[in-house]
Protein backbone atom coordinates (compact mmCIF):
# COMPACT_ATOMS: atom_id res chain seq x y z
CA UNK A 1 0.00 0.00 0.00
CA UNK A 2 3.06 2.34 1.04
CA UNK A 3 4.26 1.89 -2.91
CA UNK A 4 0.84 3.24 -4.52
CA UNK A 5 0.87 6.06 -2.05
CA UNK A 6 3.72 7.53 -2.01
CA UNK A 7 3.76 8.41 -5.50
CA UNK A 8 0.63 9.53 -5.38
CA UNK A 9 1.53 12.51 -2.71
CA UNK A 10 4.49 13.16 -4.69
CA UNK A 11 2.57 13.53 -7.64
CA UNK A 12 0.62 16.32 -6.16
CA UNK A 13 3.93 18.22 -7.10
CA UNK A 14 2.86 20.26 -3.78
CA UNK A 15 5.81 22.66 -2.72
CA UNK A 16 6.81 24.18 0.74
CA UNK A 17 3.87 26.17 2.10
CA UNK A 18 1.20 25.48 -0.45
CA UNK A 19 -2.22 26.09 1.70
CA UNK A 20 -4.17 23.10 1.22
CA UNK A 21 -7.93 22.38 2.17
CA UNK A 22 -8.72 18.87 4.07
CA UNK A 23 -12.06 17.00 2.82
CA UNK A 24 -11.44 14.92 6.08
CA UNK A 25 -13.98 14.45 8.95
CA UNK A 26 -11.53 14.36 11.28
CA UNK A 27 -9.52 17.23 10.35
CA UNK A 28 -12.31 19.11 10.57
CA UNK A 29 -13.40 18.48 14.00
CA UNK A 30 -10.01 19.10 15.36
CA UNK A 31 -9.92 22.29 13.12
CA UNK A 32 -13.35 23.17 15.17
CA UNK A 33 -11.80 22.12 18.34
CA UNK A 34 -9.02 24.29 17.57
CA UNK A 35 -11.15 27.70 16.98
CA UNK A 36 -12.99 26.94 20.67
CA UNK A 37 -9.54 27.08 22.65
CA UNK A 38 -7.88 29.54 20.18
CA UNK A 39 -5.25 27.16 18.82
CA UNK A 40 -6.50 28.14 15.44
CA UNK A 41 -8.04 31.18 13.88
CA UNK A 42 -11.51 31.16 11.84
CA UNK A 43 -9.56 33.54 9.32
CA UNK A 44 -7.26 30.87 8.11
CA UNK A 45 -8.94 27.83 7.04
CA UNK A 46 -6.37 25.75 5.62
CA UNK A 47 -3.10 24.39 6.26
CA UNK A 48 0.52 24.58 5.11
CA UNK A 49 2.04 22.03 3.07
CA UNK A 50 5.48 20.72 4.97
CA UNK A 51 7.18 17.70 3.01
CA UNK A 52 6.11 13.87 2.55
CA UNK A 53 6.22 11.41 5.29
CA UNK A 54 8.34 8.08 5.25
CA UNK A 55 4.99 6.46 5.01
CA UNK A 56 3.29 8.46 2.06
CA UNK A 57 1.61 10.74 4.17
CA UNK A 58 1.29 14.59 4.07
CA UNK A 59 2.74 16.60 6.42
CA UNK A 60 0.78 19.28 7.18
CA UNK A 61 0.63 22.38 9.87
CA UNK A 62 -2.31 24.87 10.83
CA UNK A 63 -0.31 28.39 11.28
CA UNK A 64 0.04 28.41 14.94
CA UNK A 65 1.71 25.38 14.14
CA UNK A 66 -0.14 22.41 14.99
CA UNK A 67 0.87 19.45 13.05
CA UNK A 68 -1.43 16.87 11.09
CA UNK A 69 -0.41 14.02 8.99
CA UNK A 70 -3.03 13.54 5.98
CA UNK A 71 -3.72 11.35 3.28
CA UNK A 72 -3.40 12.55 -0.50
CA UNK A 73 -6.93 12.08 -1.35
CA UNK A 74 -8.26 13.95 1.44
CA UNK A 75 -6.55 17.01 -0.42
CA UNK A 76 -9.54 19.13 -1.72
CA UNK A 77 -8.25 22.04 -3.20
CA UNK A 78 -4.56 24.02 -3.31
CA UNK A 79 -4.11 27.39 -2.77
CA UNK A 80 -0.34 28.16 -4.32
CA UNK A 81 2.17 29.70 -1.54
CA UNK A 82 5.59 31.52 -2.14
CA UNK A 83 8.15 29.26 -1.29
CA UNK A 84 10.89 31.13 0.49
CA UNK A 85 14.52 29.69 -0.39
CA UNK A 86 17.46 30.11 1.76
CA UNK A 87 20.82 29.14 3.03
CA UNK A 88 20.57 26.39 5.88
CA UNK A 89 23.54 24.86 7.74
CA UNK A 90 24.24 21.15 6.77
CA UNK A 91 24.56 18.44 9.38
CA UNK A 92 28.82 18.45 8.34
CA UNK A 93 28.32 22.35 8.78
CA UNK A 94 26.92 22.23 12.19
CA UNK A 95 29.66 19.44 13.07
CA UNK A 96 32.49 21.65 11.87
CA UNK A 97 30.98 24.84 13.45
CA UNK A 98 31.24 23.24 17.09
CA UNK A 99 34.59 21.92 16.65
CA UNK A 100 36.01 24.91 16.50
CA UNK A 101 37.37 27.11 19.25
CA UNK A 102 34.73 29.37 20.93
CA UNK A 103 36.81 32.01 20.08
CA UNK A 104 36.58 31.18 16.93
CA UNK A 105 32.74 30.21 16.35
CA UNK A 106 31.49 34.33 15.95
CA UNK A 107 34.10 34.10 13.00
CA UNK A 108 32.24 34.08 9.66
CA UNK A 109 31.08 30.73 8.33
CA UNK A 110 32.64 29.39 4.93
CA UNK A 111 29.92 29.13 2.57
CA UNK A 112 30.26 25.15 1.81
CA UNK A 113 28.82 24.81 5.40
CA UNK A 114 25.69 25.80 4.11
CA UNK A 115 22.80 24.45 0.99
CA UNK A 116 19.59 25.58 -0.26
CA UNK A 117 16.86 24.61 1.54
CA UNK A 118 13.38 25.56 2.11
CA UNK A 119 11.71 27.44 5.32
CA UNK A 120 8.94 25.27 6.39
CA UNK A 121 7.97 27.20 9.96
CA UNK A 122 9.46 29.30 12.24
CA UNK A 123 9.47 29.95 15.97
CA UNK A 124 9.52 33.22 18.20
CA UNK A 125 10.67 33.62 21.29
CA UNK A 126 8.78 36.79 23.70
CA UNK A 127 10.55 39.36 21.79
CA UNK A 128 9.17 38.49 18.31
CA UNK A 129 12.43 37.52 17.20
CA UNK A 130 13.08 34.33 15.42
CA UNK A 131 14.49 31.45 17.39
CA UNK A 132 14.30 28.12 15.40
CA UNK A 133 13.65 27.91 11.48
CA UNK A 134 12.68 24.36 10.18
CA UNK A 135 13.59 23.83 6.83
CA UNK A 136 13.64 21.43 3.74
CA UNK A 137 16.66 20.81 1.80
CA UNK A 138 16.50 21.04 -2.05
CA UNK A 139 19.25 18.35 -2.73
CA UNK A 140 17.71 15.17 -1.36
CA UNK A 141 20.95 13.06 -1.91
CA UNK A 142 22.11 15.27 1.29
CA UNK A 143 20.53 12.94 3.60
CA UNK A 144 19.29 15.12 5.65
CA UNK A 145 15.68 14.36 6.96
CA UNK A 146 13.05 16.84 6.19
CA UNK A 147 11.22 19.08 8.76
CA UNK A 148 14.85 19.92 10.99
CA UNK A 149 15.35 23.00 12.80
CA UNK A 150 18.76 24.40 11.36
CA UNK A 151 20.37 27.62 11.32
CA UNK A 152 20.08 29.96 8.37
CA UNK A 153 22.76 32.05 6.95
CA UNK A 154 23.16 35.46 8.55
CA UNK A 155 22.28 37.35 5.44
CA UNK A 156 18.72 35.48 4.79
CA UNK A 157 17.46 35.77 8.38
CA UNK A 158 15.81 39.20 7.29
CA UNK A 159 14.02 37.35 4.73
CA UNK A 160 12.91 35.37 7.08
CA UNK A 161 11.87 37.90 9.27
CA UNK A 162 9.35 39.83 6.88
CA UNK A 163 7.63 36.77 5.88
CA UNK A 164 7.27 35.64 9.09
CA UNK A 165 3.31 35.85 9.91
CA UNK A 166 0.45 33.23 9.88
CA UNK A 167 -0.65 34.24 6.57
CA UNK A 168 2.10 33.21 5.06
CA UNK A 169 3.65 30.28 6.76
CA UNK A 170 3.26 28.73 10.17
CA UNK A 171 4.63 30.44 13.27
CA UNK A 172 5.20 29.24 16.42
CA UNK A 173 4.98 30.92 20.19
CA UNK A 174 6.06 30.41 23.39
CA UNK A 175 3.24 29.56 24.78
CA UNK A 176 1.84 33.37 25.04
CA UNK A 177 2.22 34.54 21.34
CA UNK A 178 -0.70 32.17 19.78
CA UNK A 179 -2.87 34.58 18.15
CA UNK A 180 -2.19 36.28 14.96
CA UNK A 181 -1.25 39.57 14.17
CA UNK A 182 -4.85 40.23 12.18
CA UNK A 183 -6.36 38.99 15.06
CA UNK A 184 -7.47 42.04 16.33
CA UNK A 185 -8.70 43.62 13.23
CA UNK A 186 -11.10 40.45 12.27
CA UNK A 187 -12.59 40.84 15.56
CA UNK A 188 -13.42 44.21 15.25
CA UNK A 189 -14.99 43.91 11.81
CA UNK A 190 -16.76 41.12 12.81
CA UNK A 191 -17.93 42.76 15.71
CA UNK A 192 -18.94 46.01 13.51
CA UNK A 193 -20.63 43.69 11.30
CA UNK A 194 -23.02 41.84 13.81
CA UNK A 195 -24.18 45.49 15.05
CA UNK A 196 -25.01 47.01 12.25
CA UNK A 197 -26.67 43.49 10.80
CA UNK A 198 -28.77 43.58 14.16
CA UNK A 199 -29.90 47.00 14.37
CA UNK A 200 -31.20 46.77 10.40
CA UNK A 201 -33.38 43.56 11.66
CA UNK A 202 -34.34 45.09 14.66
CA UNK A 203 -35.36 48.68 12.96
CA UNK A 204 -37.21 46.64 10.48
CA UNK A 205 -39.12 44.90 13.16
CA UNK A 206 -39.94 48.07 14.59
CA UNK A 207 -38.08 46.96 18.56
CA UNK A 208 -37.62 48.99 20.51
CA UNK A 209 -33.76 47.24 20.53
CA UNK A 210 -32.65 49.73 17.54
CA UNK A 211 -32.72 52.78 19.71
CA UNK A 212 -30.12 51.18 21.98
CA UNK A 213 -27.49 50.58 19.24
CA UNK A 214 -28.18 53.89 17.25
CA UNK A 215 -24.85 55.09 19.39
CA UNK A 216 -22.92 52.21 18.76
CA UNK A 217 -20.49 54.34 16.72
CA UNK A 218 -19.86 55.80 20.04
CA UNK A 219 -20.35 53.58 22.26
CA UNK A 220 -19.20 50.13 21.04
CA UNK A 221 -21.52 47.09 22.06
CA UNK A 222 -20.10 43.58 23.37
CA UNK A 223 -21.09 40.23 22.11
CA UNK A 224 -23.41 39.44 25.16
CA UNK A 225 -25.55 42.98 24.66
CA UNK A 226 -26.07 41.36 20.91
CA UNK A 227 -27.12 38.42 21.87
CA UNK A 228 -29.54 39.60 24.30
CA UNK A 229 -31.44 41.83 21.84
CA UNK A 230 -30.83 39.13 19.17
CA UNK A 231 -32.86 36.73 21.42
CA UNK A 232 -35.37 38.66 23.31
CA UNK A 233 -38.87 38.69 22.87
CA UNK A 234 -40.32 41.80 20.40
CA UNK A 235 -40.98 44.43 21.91
CA UNK A 236 -42.81 46.78 19.66
CA UNK A 237 -41.98 50.97 20.78
CA UNK A 238 -44.69 52.62 22.25
CA UNK A 239 -47.32 54.55 19.48
CA UNK A 240 -46.88 58.20 19.85
CA UNK A 241 -49.69 60.13 20.84
CA UNK A 242 -52.59 61.27 19.10
CA UNK A 243 -52.67 65.07 18.16
CA UNK A 244 -55.33 66.96 19.73
CA UNK A 245 -58.40 67.87 17.54
CA UNK A 246 -58.78 70.79 15.78
CA UNK A 247 -55.51 72.32 16.41
CA UNK A 248 -56.23 72.91 19.86
CA UNK A 249 -53.17 72.49 22.15
CA UNK A 250 -53.38 70.71 25.39
CA UNK A 251 -52.48 71.87 28.65
CA UNK A 252 -49.04 71.88 29.78
CA UNK A 253 -48.49 70.57 33.47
Amino acid sequence: MAGVTMPLARMLGLRPLDRVQLNNRDAIRDMQLGRQVGCVMDELPYLFFQHVTDDGKLCLRTPTGYAWHAAPEDVCDVIPGEPLLVRAMTTSGFHACIARRVAERGNPHPQEWYAPAYILHVSKDRWKRIDRTCVCFVDEALGEKPGSYRPVHQDDLERVLERARRTQMPVLGDGGNMLSADKGVVTSTRLAAATVSTFFRLALQDDAGSAQLSSAGISRPSHAVLNCLRDRPRQRQAPLPDPAPNGVQGKLF
